[in-house]
Protein backbone atom coordinates (compact mmCIF):
# COMPACT_ATOMS: atom_id res chain seq x y z
CA UNK A 1 0.00 0.00 0.00
CA UNK A 2 1.10 3.57 -0.70
CA UNK A 3 0.47 6.78 1.17
CA UNK A 4 -0.27 10.07 -0.59
CA UNK A 5 1.42 13.15 0.83
CA UNK A 6 0.95 16.75 -0.27
CA UNK A 7 3.78 18.99 -1.40
CA UNK A 8 4.13 22.57 -2.57
CA UNK A 9 5.80 21.71 -5.84
CA UNK A 10 4.80 22.84 -9.28
CA UNK A 11 1.19 22.31 -10.28
CA UNK A 12 0.24 18.85 -11.54
CA UNK A 13 3.37 17.03 -10.41
CA UNK A 14 3.69 13.53 -8.98
CA UNK A 15 6.97 12.69 -7.25
CA UNK A 16 8.19 9.13 -6.71
CA UNK A 17 11.19 7.44 -5.14
CA UNK A 18 13.94 6.53 -7.65
CA UNK A 19 13.55 2.92 -6.48
CA UNK A 20 9.79 2.90 -7.05
CA UNK A 21 8.48 0.21 -9.44
CA UNK A 22 5.71 2.62 -10.36
CA UNK A 23 7.74 4.94 -12.60
CA UNK A 24 6.15 4.83 -16.07
CA UNK A 25 8.17 5.08 -19.26
CA UNK A 26 6.46 8.29 -20.24
CA UNK A 27 7.37 11.50 -18.37
CA UNK A 28 3.81 12.77 -18.71
CA UNK A 29 0.79 10.61 -17.92
CA UNK A 30 -2.84 10.83 -16.87
CA UNK A 31 -3.47 10.50 -13.14
CA UNK A 32 -6.84 8.90 -12.29
CA UNK A 33 -8.86 8.79 -9.09
CA UNK A 34 -12.46 7.64 -9.36
CA UNK A 35 -13.85 9.34 -12.46
CA UNK A 36 -11.48 12.27 -12.10
CA UNK A 37 -8.40 12.60 -14.28
CA UNK A 38 -5.56 15.12 -14.70
CA UNK A 39 -2.44 15.30 -16.85
CA UNK A 40 0.66 15.15 -14.66
CA UNK A 41 4.40 15.37 -14.88
CA UNK A 42 6.50 12.60 -13.29
CA UNK A 43 9.43 13.61 -11.08
CA UNK A 44 11.85 11.50 -9.03
CA UNK A 45 13.41 12.48 -5.72
CA UNK A 46 15.74 10.74 -3.25
CA UNK A 47 13.80 12.37 -0.42
CA UNK A 48 10.74 10.26 -1.16
CA UNK A 49 10.45 6.90 0.59
CA UNK A 50 9.49 3.83 -1.40
CA UNK A 51 5.87 3.61 -0.26
CA UNK A 52 5.24 7.35 -0.44
CA UNK A 53 3.85 9.34 -3.32
CA UNK A 54 4.03 13.12 -3.31
CA UNK A 55 1.30 15.01 -5.11
CA UNK A 56 1.12 18.73 -5.62
CA UNK A 57 -1.59 20.45 -3.63
CA UNK A 58 -3.37 21.41 -6.84
CA UNK A 59 -3.69 17.77 -7.84
CA UNK A 60 -5.01 16.61 -4.49
CA UNK A 61 -7.61 19.38 -4.52
CA UNK A 62 -8.65 18.87 -8.13
CA UNK A 63 -8.96 15.08 -7.91
CA UNK A 64 -10.40 15.25 -4.35
CA UNK A 65 -8.11 12.50 -3.08
CA UNK A 66 -8.52 11.68 0.64
CA UNK A 67 -5.14 11.56 2.39
CA UNK A 68 -6.42 9.42 5.25
CA UNK A 69 -6.48 6.22 3.18
CA UNK A 70 -3.73 3.95 1.90
CA UNK A 71 -3.78 3.04 -1.78
CA UNK A 72 -2.73 0.57 -4.41
CA UNK A 73 -1.28 2.08 -7.56
CA UNK A 74 -2.01 0.77 -11.05
CA UNK A 75 0.41 1.86 -13.77
CA UNK A 76 -0.31 1.64 -17.49
CA UNK A 77 1.49 2.90 -20.56
CA UNK A 78 -0.07 6.32 -20.31
CA UNK A 79 -1.79 6.45 -16.92
CA UNK A 80 -1.43 6.00 -13.18
CA UNK A 81 -4.56 5.03 -11.24
CA UNK A 82 -4.85 5.61 -7.50
CA UNK A 83 -7.32 3.26 -5.86
CA UNK A 84 -9.32 1.34 -5.32
CA UNK A 85 -12.17 3.78 -4.84
CA UNK A 86 -15.21 1.68 -3.96
CA UNK A 87 -18.71 3.05 -3.42
CA UNK A 88 -21.43 1.14 -1.55
CA UNK A 89 -24.97 2.33 -2.28
CA UNK A 90 -26.66 1.22 0.92
CA UNK A 91 -29.79 3.21 1.81
CA UNK A 92 -32.30 5.78 0.59
CA UNK A 93 -31.20 8.58 2.94
CA UNK A 94 -28.04 9.77 4.69
CA UNK A 95 -29.88 9.61 7.99
CA UNK A 96 -30.46 5.89 7.55
CA UNK A 97 -26.84 5.30 6.51
CA UNK A 98 -25.62 7.13 9.59
CA UNK A 99 -27.87 5.06 11.83
CA UNK A 100 -26.44 1.83 10.39
CA UNK A 101 -22.78 2.81 10.06
CA UNK A 102 -21.76 0.26 12.67
CA UNK A 103 -23.07 -2.53 10.42
CA UNK A 104 -20.92 -1.42 7.49
CA UNK A 105 -17.76 -2.10 9.50
CA UNK A 106 -18.14 -5.69 8.25
CA UNK A 107 -17.16 -4.49 4.76
CA UNK A 108 -13.86 -2.99 5.97
CA UNK A 109 -12.88 -5.62 8.52
CA UNK A 110 -9.90 -6.62 6.33
CA UNK A 111 -9.03 -3.14 5.14
CA UNK A 112 -5.30 -3.87 5.00
CA UNK A 113 -5.95 -6.28 2.14
CA UNK A 114 -8.58 -4.10 0.44
CA UNK A 115 -7.08 -0.64 0.80
CA UNK A 116 -8.18 2.51 -0.99
CA UNK A 117 -11.11 4.84 -0.41
CA UNK A 118 -14.35 3.17 0.70
CA UNK A 119 -17.48 5.30 0.61
CA UNK A 120 -20.91 4.29 1.97
CA UNK A 121 -23.66 6.51 0.61
CA UNK A 122 -27.39 6.91 0.04
CA UNK A 123 -29.55 7.36 -3.02
CA UNK A 124 -30.45 10.94 -2.10
CA UNK A 125 -26.76 11.96 -2.05
CA UNK A 126 -25.91 11.03 -5.64
CA UNK A 127 -25.43 14.38 -7.40
CA UNK A 128 -25.86 13.57 -11.09
CA UNK A 129 -25.02 16.94 -12.65
CA UNK A 130 -21.88 17.45 -10.57
CA UNK A 131 -20.85 13.76 -10.84
CA UNK A 132 -20.22 13.74 -7.10
CA UNK A 133 -21.47 11.69 -4.17
CA UNK A 134 -21.83 12.76 -0.55
CA UNK A 135 -21.34 9.98 1.93
CA UNK A 136 -19.34 8.44 4.72
CA UNK A 137 -15.68 7.70 3.96
CA UNK A 138 -13.91 5.05 5.99
CA UNK A 139 -11.00 6.35 8.09
CA UNK A 140 -8.69 3.33 8.60
CA UNK A 141 -6.43 4.99 11.16
CA UNK A 142 -9.33 5.57 13.56
CA UNK A 143 -11.67 2.78 12.38
CA UNK A 144 -14.39 5.38 11.90
CA UNK A 145 -16.36 7.18 9.19
CA UNK A 146 -16.28 10.81 8.07
CA UNK A 147 -18.90 12.56 5.99
CA UNK A 148 -17.80 14.40 2.86
CA UNK A 149 -18.36 14.95 -0.85
CA UNK A 150 -16.27 13.11 -3.43
CA UNK A 151 -16.17 12.42 -7.18
CA UNK A 152 -17.95 9.33 -8.50
CA UNK A 153 -16.01 6.25 -7.32
CA UNK A 154 -14.31 3.91 -9.76
CA UNK A 155 -16.63 1.02 -8.83
CA UNK A 156 -20.04 0.84 -7.14
CA UNK A 157 -21.77 -2.02 -5.37
CA UNK A 158 -25.47 -1.57 -4.69
CA UNK A 159 -27.08 -3.31 -1.73
CA UNK A 160 -30.12 -1.03 -1.73
CA UNK A 161 -33.45 -2.90 -1.79
CA UNK A 162 -35.10 -0.20 -3.85
CA UNK A 163 -37.88 -2.32 -5.35
CA UNK A 164 -39.71 -2.29 -2.02
CA UNK A 165 -39.77 1.51 -1.83
CA UNK A 166 -41.42 4.50 -3.50
CA UNK A 167 -37.97 5.55 -4.79
CA UNK A 168 -37.61 2.69 -7.26
CA UNK A 169 -37.87 4.99 -10.30
CA UNK A 170 -35.33 7.40 -8.83
CA UNK A 171 -33.03 4.46 -8.10
CA UNK A 172 -33.13 3.32 -11.72
CA UNK A 173 -32.49 6.81 -13.05
CA UNK A 174 -29.46 7.40 -10.85
CA UNK A 175 -27.97 3.92 -11.14
CA UNK A 176 -28.30 4.12 -14.92
CA UNK A 177 -26.31 7.35 -14.88
CA UNK A 178 -23.63 5.69 -12.74
CA UNK A 179 -23.55 2.78 -15.18
CA UNK A 180 -23.23 5.10 -18.17
CA UNK A 181 -20.19 6.71 -16.52
CA UNK A 182 -18.55 3.66 -14.89
CA UNK A 183 -19.60 0.98 -17.36
CA UNK A 184 -19.31 -2.61 -16.06
CA UNK A 185 -17.91 -1.44 -12.71
CA UNK A 186 -21.43 -1.10 -11.25
CA UNK A 187 -22.69 -4.42 -9.93
CA UNK A 188 -25.68 -6.12 -8.34
CA UNK A 189 -27.68 -4.46 -11.09
CA UNK A 190 -30.00 -4.53 -13.05
CA UNK A 191 -32.65 -5.83 -10.65
CA UNK A 192 -35.23 -8.38 -11.71
CA UNK A 193 -38.63 -9.34 -10.34
CA UNK A 194 -39.81 -12.86 -9.52
CA UNK A 195 -41.76 -12.86 -12.77
CA UNK A 196 -38.73 -11.77 -14.81
CA UNK A 197 -36.72 -14.46 -13.03
CA UNK A 198 -39.26 -17.10 -13.99
CA UNK A 199 -39.43 -16.03 -17.64
CA UNK A 200 -35.66 -16.02 -17.94
CA UNK A 201 -35.14 -19.45 -16.39
CA UNK A 202 -38.21 -21.36 -17.54
CA UNK A 203 -36.98 -22.39 -21.00
CA UNK A 204 -33.87 -24.22 -19.80
CA UNK A 205 -34.66 -24.85 -16.14
CA UNK A 206 -38.42 -25.18 -16.23
CA UNK A 207 -38.20 -28.66 -14.74
CA UNK A 208 -36.96 -27.21 -11.43
CA UNK A 209 -39.40 -24.29 -11.25
CA UNK A 210 -42.91 -24.33 -9.75
CA UNK A 211 -45.64 -23.79 -12.33
CA UNK A 212 -46.09 -20.01 -12.31
CA UNK A 213 -48.37 -17.43 -13.92
CA UNK A 214 -48.85 -13.69 -13.57
CA UNK A 215 -52.00 -12.56 -11.75
CA UNK A 216 -54.18 -10.39 -13.95
CA UNK A 217 -57.68 -11.25 -12.79
CA UNK A 218 -59.34 -13.50 -10.15
CA UNK A 219 -60.12 -16.15 -12.78
CA UNK A 220 -56.36 -16.81 -12.96
CA UNK A 221 -56.51 -18.07 -9.37
CA UNK A 222 -59.40 -20.44 -10.00
CA UNK A 223 -57.67 -21.76 -13.13
CA UNK A 224 -54.54 -22.60 -11.13
CA UNK A 225 -56.60 -24.19 -8.34
CA UNK A 226 -58.15 -26.54 -10.89
CA UNK A 227 -54.66 -27.74 -11.79
CA UNK A 228 -53.14 -27.71 -8.31
CA UNK A 229 -55.22 -27.94 -5.16
CA UNK A 230 -52.69 -25.77 -3.31
CA UNK A 231 -51.12 -22.55 -4.61
CA UNK A 232 -49.17 -19.53 -3.39
CA UNK A 233 -49.82 -15.94 -4.39
CA UNK A 234 -46.77 -13.70 -4.01
CA UNK A 235 -45.88 -10.09 -4.88
CA UNK A 236 -43.44 -10.08 -7.79
CA UNK A 237 -41.12 -7.72 -5.90
CA UNK A 238 -41.82 -8.89 -2.36
CA UNK A 239 -39.30 -10.05 0.19
CA UNK A 240 -39.10 -11.48 3.70
CA UNK A 241 -42.28 -13.52 3.29
CA UNK A 242 -44.53 -10.45 3.31
CA UNK A 243 -47.92 -10.15 1.54
CA UNK A 244 -48.04 -13.85 0.70
CA UNK A 245 -51.27 -15.84 0.44
CA UNK A 246 -51.60 -19.61 0.44
CA UNK A 247 -54.80 -20.96 -1.12
CA UNK A 248 -55.92 -24.55 -0.51
CA UNK A 249 -58.88 -26.22 -2.23
CA UNK A 250 -60.66 -28.99 -0.31
CA UNK A 251 -63.86 -30.90 -1.04
CA UNK A 252 -65.87 -28.60 1.22
CA UNK A 253 -64.34 -25.16 0.91
CA UNK A 254 -61.41 -22.96 -0.14
CA UNK A 255 -59.06 -21.80 2.61
CA UNK A 256 -56.85 -18.72 2.26
CA UNK A 257 -53.95 -18.32 4.69
CA UNK A 258 -52.09 -15.02 5.14
CA UNK A 259 -50.59 -12.75 7.79
CA UNK A 260 -51.64 -9.43 9.28
CA UNK A 261 -49.07 -7.83 11.60
CA UNK A 262 -47.31 -11.21 11.81
CA UNK A 263 -50.49 -12.91 13.00
CA UNK A 264 -51.69 -15.82 10.92
CA UNK A 265 -55.16 -15.34 9.45
CA UNK A 266 -57.44 -17.88 7.75
CA UNK A 267 -60.46 -17.09 5.61
CA UNK A 268 -62.67 -19.85 4.27
CA UNK A 269 -64.96 -19.57 1.28
CA UNK A 270 -67.72 -21.91 0.24
CA UNK A 271 -67.42 -21.06 -3.45
CA UNK A 272 -64.85 -19.77 -5.95
CA UNK A 273 -67.03 -16.68 -6.47
CA UNK A 274 -66.65 -15.64 -2.82
CA UNK A 275 -62.91 -16.20 -2.97
CA UNK A 276 -62.62 -14.17 -6.18
CA UNK A 277 -64.33 -11.20 -4.54
CA UNK A 278 -61.81 -11.34 -1.69
CA UNK A 279 -58.82 -11.31 -4.04
CA UNK A 280 -60.31 -8.67 -6.28
CA UNK A 281 -60.28 -6.39 -3.23
CA UNK A 282 -56.78 -7.39 -2.09
CA UNK A 283 -54.68 -7.92 -5.20
CA UNK A 284 -53.42 -5.59 -7.92
CA UNK A 285 -53.16 -6.99 -11.48
CA UNK A 286 -49.63 -7.62 -12.81
CA UNK A 287 -48.14 -7.17 -9.34
CA UNK A 288 -48.57 -10.73 -8.04
CA UNK A 289 -47.57 -14.24 -9.10
CA UNK A 290 -49.68 -17.35 -8.76
CA UNK A 291 -47.50 -20.35 -8.10
CA UNK A 292 -47.95 -24.07 -7.66
CA UNK A 293 -47.23 -25.23 -4.11
CA UNK A 294 -44.17 -27.45 -4.02
CA UNK A 295 -44.42 -30.28 -1.52
CA UNK A 296 -41.32 -29.41 0.49
CA UNK A 297 -39.98 -31.55 3.28
CA UNK A 298 -41.28 -30.66 6.73
CA UNK A 299 -39.94 -31.42 10.18
CA UNK A 300 -42.12 -30.90 13.25
CA UNK A 301 -44.61 -28.91 11.09
CA UNK A 302 -41.82 -26.60 9.93
CA UNK A 303 -41.11 -26.02 6.23
CA UNK A 304 -37.49 -26.64 5.23
CA UNK A 305 -35.62 -25.12 2.30
CA UNK A 306 -32.01 -24.21 1.58
CA UNK A 307 -30.25 -20.86 1.12
CA UNK A 308 -27.16 -20.89 -1.11
CA UNK A 309 -24.69 -17.99 -0.70
CA UNK A 310 -22.94 -17.21 -4.00
CA UNK A 311 -20.30 -14.45 -4.13
CA UNK A 312 -17.97 -13.27 -6.91
CA UNK A 313 -14.38 -13.44 -5.69
CA UNK A 314 -11.24 -11.39 -6.30
CA UNK A 315 -10.76 -13.06 -9.71
CA UNK A 316 -14.33 -12.54 -10.85
CA UNK A 317 -15.28 -16.20 -10.32
CA UNK A 318 -18.33 -17.42 -8.40
CA UNK A 319 -17.61 -18.89 -4.98
CA UNK A 320 -20.13 -20.95 -3.04
CA UNK A 321 -19.74 -19.73 0.55
CA UNK A 322 -22.20 -22.13 2.08
CA UNK A 323 -25.52 -23.90 1.82
CA UNK A 324 -27.77 -23.44 4.84
CA UNK A 325 -31.07 -25.06 5.71
CA UNK A 326 -33.90 -22.83 6.89
CA UNK A 327 -36.56 -24.20 9.20
CA UNK A 328 -39.68 -22.04 9.14
CA UNK A 329 -41.41 -21.31 12.41
CA UNK A 330 -43.96 -23.98 13.32
CA UNK A 331 -47.06 -23.67 11.14
CA UNK A 332 -45.66 -20.74 9.13
CA UNK A 333 -46.24 -20.40 5.38
CA UNK A 334 -42.61 -19.48 4.71
CA UNK A 335 -39.16 -20.44 5.96
CA UNK A 336 -37.76 -16.91 6.36
CA UNK A 337 -35.47 -16.37 9.34
CA UNK A 338 -37.07 -12.96 9.89
CA UNK A 339 -40.45 -14.68 10.30
CA UNK A 340 -39.17 -16.76 13.22
CA UNK A 341 -37.27 -19.44 11.32
CA UNK A 342 -34.00 -21.08 12.30
CA UNK A 343 -30.98 -22.19 10.35
CA UNK A 344 -28.07 -24.62 10.36
CA UNK A 345 -25.64 -26.10 7.86
CA UNK A 346 -27.49 -27.96 5.11
CA UNK A 347 -25.25 -30.98 5.57
CA UNK A 348 -26.51 -31.39 9.13
CA UNK A 349 -30.15 -31.22 8.04
CA UNK A 350 -29.68 -33.69 5.21
CA UNK A 351 -28.27 -36.19 7.67
CA UNK A 352 -30.80 -35.68 10.48
CA UNK A 353 -34.04 -35.05 8.53
CA UNK A 354 -33.48 -36.83 5.21
CA UNK A 355 -31.36 -39.52 6.95
CA UNK A 356 -28.65 -39.38 4.29
CA UNK A 357 -25.15 -40.74 4.80
CA UNK A 358 -22.07 -38.55 4.20
CA UNK A 359 -21.64 -39.62 0.57
CA UNK A 360 -25.29 -39.02 -0.34
CA UNK A 361 -25.23 -35.68 1.49
CA UNK A 362 -22.27 -34.56 -0.58
CA UNK A 363 -24.03 -35.62 -3.77
CA UNK A 364 -27.04 -33.44 -2.92
CA UNK A 365 -24.85 -30.44 -2.12
CA UNK A 366 -23.03 -30.84 -5.45
CA UNK A 367 -26.37 -31.04 -7.32
CA UNK A 368 -27.53 -27.83 -5.64
CA UNK A 369 -24.25 -26.10 -6.52
CA UNK A 370 -24.51 -27.22 -10.16
CA UNK A 371 -28.11 -26.00 -10.38
CA UNK A 372 -27.41 -22.50 -9.08
CA UNK A 373 -24.39 -22.13 -11.38
CA UNK A 374 -26.56 -23.03 -14.37
CA UNK A 375 -29.04 -20.36 -13.34
CA UNK A 376 -26.31 -17.77 -12.83
CA UNK A 377 -24.96 -18.44 -16.30
CA UNK A 378 -28.39 -17.72 -17.78
CA UNK A 379 -28.64 -14.41 -15.91
CA UNK A 380 -25.18 -13.32 -16.95
CA UNK A 381 -25.93 -14.16 -20.58
CA UNK A 382 -28.78 -11.64 -20.35
CA UNK A 383 -26.53 -8.87 -19.05
CA UNK A 384 -27.25 -8.99 -15.32
CA UNK A 385 -24.11 -7.98 -13.44
CA UNK A 386 -24.48 -9.93 -10.23
CA UNK A 387 -21.83 -10.54 -7.61
CA UNK A 388 -23.81 -11.26 -4.45
CA UNK A 389 -26.81 -13.53 -4.70
CA UNK A 390 -28.84 -15.89 -2.55
CA UNK A 391 -30.75 -18.86 -3.97
CA UNK A 392 -33.66 -20.43 -2.09
CA UNK A 393 -33.73 -24.10 -3.08
CA UNK A 394 -36.46 -26.52 -2.08
CA UNK A 395 -36.21 -30.30 -1.92
CA UNK A 396 -38.99 -32.81 -1.39
CA UNK A 397 -38.70 -36.10 0.51
CA UNK A 398 -37.64 -37.88 -2.69
CA UNK A 399 -34.72 -35.54 -3.31
CA UNK A 400 -36.20 -33.53 -6.21
CA UNK A 401 -34.81 -29.98 -6.28
CA UNK A 402 -36.66 -26.74 -7.06
CA UNK A 403 -35.60 -23.11 -7.42
CA UNK A 404 -38.09 -21.26 -5.22
CA UNK A 405 -36.71 -17.73 -5.20
CA UNK A 406 -33.56 -15.74 -5.94
CA UNK A 407 -32.55 -12.76 -3.81
CA UNK A 408 -30.10 -10.50 -5.63
CA UNK A 409 -30.75 -6.98 -4.29
CA UNK A 410 -29.23 -7.55 -0.86
CA UNK A 411 -28.95 -11.20 0.16
CA UNK A 412 -27.42 -10.37 3.52
CA UNK A 413 -25.01 -13.13 4.60
CA UNK A 414 -26.52 -12.75 8.10
CA UNK A 415 -27.80 -16.32 7.75
CA UNK A 416 -24.22 -17.52 8.20
CA UNK A 417 -24.06 -15.77 11.58
CA UNK A 418 -27.34 -17.41 12.59
CA UNK A 419 -25.78 -20.77 11.69
CA UNK A 420 -22.73 -19.96 13.88
CA UNK A 421 -20.49 -19.53 10.84
CA UNK A 422 -19.11 -16.02 11.32
CA UNK A 423 -16.16 -16.85 9.08
CA UNK A 424 -18.49 -17.20 6.05
CA UNK A 425 -20.26 -13.94 6.93
CA UNK A 426 -17.07 -11.88 6.98
CA UNK A 427 -15.62 -13.74 4.00
CA UNK A 428 -18.68 -12.78 1.96
CA UNK A 429 -18.19 -9.12 2.84
CA UNK A 430 -14.47 -9.31 2.05
CA UNK A 431 -15.06 -10.94 -1.32
CA UNK A 432 -17.65 -8.29 -2.20
CA UNK A 433 -14.95 -5.67 -1.72
CA UNK A 434 -12.22 -7.62 -3.47
CA UNK A 435 -14.48 -8.15 -6.48
CA UNK A 436 -15.00 -4.38 -6.67
CA UNK A 437 -11.24 -3.98 -6.51
CA UNK A 438 -10.86 -6.57 -9.26
CA UNK A 439 -13.23 -4.59 -11.49
CA UNK A 440 -10.95 -1.57 -11.12
CA UNK A 441 -8.02 -3.60 -12.44
CA UNK A 442 -6.13 -4.30 -9.23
Amino acid sequence: MHHIKPCNQTQYTITLSPDSPLIPEQPNVSLLFGVKTAEVKIEVSDSVEGSEILLSDHLIHELQIPLTCSYDILVGDHFIRIGPFIGILAELTDKKVEQLLFTYKSFVRRYQQIGGAILVFSLESIHIEQQTISGFLYQPEHNSWKYGTFPFPASVMTILEASLTSKYKDFHQKINVLTSVLGPKVFNYPHFSKWEMHKLLVQKLGHVLPETTLYQEPDDITDMLKLYKSIYIKPINGRLGKRIFKVVQTNKHIAVYFYVNRRKQVKTFSSPKEMMSFFQANLVPNVYLIQQTISLMKFDDRIIDFRVMMIKNEWGIWDNLGIYSRYGAKGQLVSNITAGGQTELASDTLKTVWKLDSESTQEVLLKIDKLVREALELFEQQGYHLANIGFDIGMNENGALYIIEINHQNPDPYIALKANNSRAFYLARYKNMMYAKHLEGY
